[in-house]
């Protein structure tokens, strides 16, 4: 069933097509996240927090709008939200005693996600450490290409900006990717 015929069939009463919906979104939206954040328990609540949100949101949904937009465009609002309180909270507890402070401590990539060290070896493990170190505004466009798949008019919407705005962010980000990568001696 498309999206819009799930939300129908959830708008009209049957629960079973809400579960399918998420079970649908499941992988792209949590992989998102999870890129995101860095951390399992951060990106699973972000994804309990953007169903709640996009259910209060699903009564004024058209079937003409893409339900990809609404669910990534929730998500990433609530992952940057995410991101910027985590780093008030980081910076209010920082050491003064010398010691390592608590954001350096923290994991810097996903390297330390065990579910994401598949057999794609090292090259995979780059590819992460780079999109990490990029800016928020780059990294947000590159997950959602890769991650949720997204064309680069959706992104667009989904970032309230134009595609002028987009295309621009994705090209810089490739370009810091590909430094990235010949800077630990991996070349195309």
């Amino acid at each position: 069933m498309t999206d819009a015929e799930l939300i129908r069939a959830w708008r009209a009463g049957h629960g079973w097509a809400l579960a399918r919906l998420i079970e649908q979104w499941r992988r792209p939206l949590y992989g998102y996240l999870l890129k995101h954040t860095g951390q399992q328990a951060d990106a699973e609540d972000l994804f309990q927090d953007t169903w709640v949100k996009v259910m209060g949101a699903l009564p004024r949904y058209e079937e003409r709008d893409h339900f990809k937009s609404l669910l990534f465009t929730v998500a990433s609002r609530l992952a940057i939200d995410h991101a910027r309180a985590r780093n008030r909270r980081l910076h209010f507890y920082e050491e003064d005693d010398g010691e390592q402070a608590l954001d350096e401590r923290l994991p810097a990539s996903l390297e330390s996600c065990p579910e994401w060290r598949l057999a794609e070896g090292r090259r995979e493990d780059l590819l992460h450490e780079a999109i990490d170190q990029l800016p928020e505004t780059q990294r947000v466009v590159v997950l959602l290409r890769l991650e949720a798949g997204m064309s680069f008019q959706e992104i667009a919407d989904v970032q309230g900006a134009p595609i002028g705005t987009v295309l621009p962010r994705m090209h810089r980000a490739v370009k810091s990717i590909r430094r990235y990568f010949s800077a630990r001696g991996h070349h195309e």
